[in-house]
């Protein structure tokens, strides 16, 4: 499992921006290192995850949201995720929605 989807799975993860950009700094350099058909947004469930860091990486990635039918499940996954967490989704996806 790359870093930064280890870091989306860690629901005890700080949601400071410190941490939130390290996991966008991984995802990036993953990006740059195997190229962007190896960042896979597809697995992941709700209930396992940290959705503030799943958020900053749909973020990064926002450009292929026409074209990913991964990142739209990552979409839903984050916001089901806050829901369970009682958190504002507009808030948490504010740019996203």
């Amino acid at each position: 499992m790359t870093h930064w989807r280890i870091n989306v799975k860690n629901k005890e993860l700080s949601t400071d921006v410190d941490a939130l950009t390290d996991t966008v700094e991984l995802l990036f350099t993953e990006v740059a290192t195997k190229g962007m058909k190896y960042v896979n947004l597809s697995g992941f469930k709700f209930d396992e995850v940290n959705p503030e860091h799943l958020a900053v990486v749909l973020r990064a990635m926002s450009s292929f949201k026409e074209h990913d039918y991964d990142w739209k499940e990552a979409f839903q996954v984050c916001v089901d995720a806050c829901k369970l967490k009682n958190l504002d989704v507009n808030d948490v996806l504010y740019g996203l929605i």
